[in-house]
């Protein structure tokens, strides 16, 4: 049976979006490519490998995600590369991958809420029972300025002092705001905690699952172009999303950066049966072992 191994925020593509891998499963159904280039639904299991103390981090203009050293990905002619060797051997700008990052049909999850609000907590500089005090990445002039940014921000609340502006931010509030309209939502929600300079996105590698849920709302939207955008101090790993820049081109894209953090991190094992069949991970296309 074909496997791989990932680990614990390595985000795999599914009918309902990226599935976060720290959950283990052995009954989930996930979206890869079969031999004929096709997108097909294959049943998978995850399972837990033990710990790892690096974790890979891969991007090009099209996708960022997080593997094991030992994760093997298939390269654009066809060849596998384990993400560990891609960092030693500093070959990733000579290196394309084939992408996927959308699907039609994609309907977000309850475990994608989870994983979206608790990245979002670890922004967080304190809290008092369910709410979280937590820096909104502009300074509005005033409430209402802020309030502009989506329309629900006056249910949760904004304070602001000599350091900056923030929201205080309740699960529920975050929840209800999801369920009505995640394709609405997550880029609004975005805009108050991630944006900078007018309509780009910045993540650190705390937030991959905010990136990668940004970059699949973009490129479900044939409309609007963007590609992704990394700094030249990699020990900082801020990735920025564009939009309104060239969009990437369709098919192969060259690799734009990859680096190690060493830092403990839980190993998953991917399974599945079909050896023709490749799943996606934060956009890249998985060999099998």
């Amino acid at each position: 049976m074909p496997s791989q191994l990932l680990i614990g925020n390595s985000c795999l593509l599914t009918k309902t979006g990226w599935h976060e891998t720290s959950e283990v499963s052995k009954d989930l159904v996930a979206l890869g490519v079969n031999r004929f280039g096709q997108v097909e639904e294959q049943p998978v299991s995850l399972s837990q490998s033990g710990d790892v103390s690096e974790t890979i981090y891969i991007g090009t203009k099209s996708a960022f995600g997080a593997f094991h050293p030992d994760t093997l990905l298939l390269d654009g002619d066809g060849a596998t590369r384990s993400a560990g060797t891609i960092v030693q051997n500093a070959s990733v700008g000579e290196l394309r991958f084939e992408h996927l990052v959308s699907s039609e049909d994609i309907e977000i999850s309850q475990h994608a809420i989870d994983q979206l609000w608790l990245e979002l907590t670890m922004l967080a500089v304190a809290y008092n029972n369910d709410q979280f005090l937590i820096p909104t990445r502009s300074r509005p002039d005033s409430p209402q300025d802020l309030a502009s940014a989506t329309e629900e921000i006056l249910k949760l609340g904004f304070t602001e002092n000599n350091s900056g502006a923030y929201a205080i931010a309740t699960f529920n509030w975050f929840e209800s705001e999801i369920r009505r309209n995640w394709r609405e939502a997550v880029p609004k929600i975005g805009k108050l905690f991630f944006h900078e300079d007018g309509e780009n996105w910045h993540f650190d590698r705390r937030s991959i699952h905010w990136c990668n849920w940004i970059v699949l709302i973009l490129d479900m939207n044939s409309k609007i172009n963007y590609e992704l955008v990394y700094d030249n101090l990699q020990h900082s790993s801020i990735v920025k999303v564009e939009v309104n820049s060239k969009r990437p081109q369709i098919g192969l894209v060259r690799g734009a950066t990859a680096y190690v953090r060493r830092n403990s991190n839980v190993a998953l094992n991917l399974e599945w049966a079909d050896p023709s069949w490749n799943p996606v991970i934060s956009g890249f296309l998985l060999a099998r072992n």
